[in-house]
């Protein structure tokens, strides 16, 4: 489970078909830099996941109530990327957590707009494959992107909120990758072969957006999750011996003495 032991009060985990996937991480002793450490000292937590094409899935986030704030914020910010490309953002306000013991962020979905119609478009793994209306354009301004094919990242921050005005314009849809088209990647990366489709509905729905104005915001952590077909992590090692795979137990927060956090990892009751 995505837990980061400099923010103990914040869990990340993935669910396909609404079934908690289970997390692969390598073992201390064959961690390697790519997939361990801080990304300009912000801690960072990576792991595999076993990902199956033409499945839905989406991200959840899990803020204890106890979570501390810093005097001068008050907000959380999910920044949500896949594939390199931004896919939502979720605000969680101080008062938000102050009326139960867990608040959950559910991100699976985001509204935009194609050809003048609006669509709602939610998330779902899928093969790299040749198509038309792949995101190439992109992919040639922003080379960085090929770094994260294959990635969903969580970037959590800490802000306060300033201004509010209303946004009139909706999201631009956004494409899938296309094999065909990054077939540098492909080679360079063999295992990556899988990446994010989106499912467009039509929606008679016209959602009203607003733009939130923050603060200096300060990043507090990254959640990488790689996802590869079950066999690839096979192929890899990431499942045989050496390789510790994390258990996906049902996880509860609770206040013990001197208001310290205490975690059950057991997933039991008593």
């Amino acid at each position: 489970m995505a837990i980061l032991s400099q923010v103990p009060a914040i869990e990340v985990i993935l669910r396909m078909n609404n079934e908690r996937m289970k997390e692969y991480r390598r073992s201390p002793e064959m961690l390697d830099s790519a997939m361990s450490g801080s990304a300009n000292q912000v801690p960072s937590y990576h792991c595999y996941i076993a990902s199956e094409a033409g499945r839905p899935y989406f991200i959840e986030c899990t803020i204890s109530s106890l979570c501390n704030f810093p005097k001068d914020v008050d907000a959380l910010i999910f920044d949500v990327s896949v594939d390199g490309q931004l896919f939502a953002t979720e605000i969680v306000r101080q008062r938000d957590l102050n009326h139960s013991d867990q608040h959950v962020v559910k991100i699976d979905s985001r509204y935009c707009i194609i050809r003048g119609q609006s669509y709602l478009q939610s998330l779902k793994f899928g093969v790299l494959a040749p198509d038309e209306e792949a995101d190439c354009e992109l992919m040639d301004r922003d080379p960085k992107r090929r770094e994260s094919l294959g990635q969903i990242i969580v970037e959590v921050w800490y802000g306060k909120q300033h201004l509010m005005t209303k946004k009139d314009t909706l999201n631009e849809p956004l494409r899938p990758l296309s094999k065909a088209l990054f077939k540098d990647v492909i080679i360079g990366n063999g295992d990556v072969t899988h990446g994010t489709c989106y499912q467009n509905t039509k929606s008679d729905h016209a959602p009203s957006f607003c733009h939130y104005s923050f603060g200096p915001k300060r990043k507090i952590g990254i959640y990488h999750f790689h996802h590869r077909p079950y066999d690839m992590l096979v192929t890899k090692g990431v499942t045989s011996s050496g390789i510790h795979a994390l258990a996906v137990s049902h996880r509860t927060i609770s206040s013990g003495p001197q208001e310290q956090l205490v975690f059950d990892l057991t997933g039991d009751d008593d």
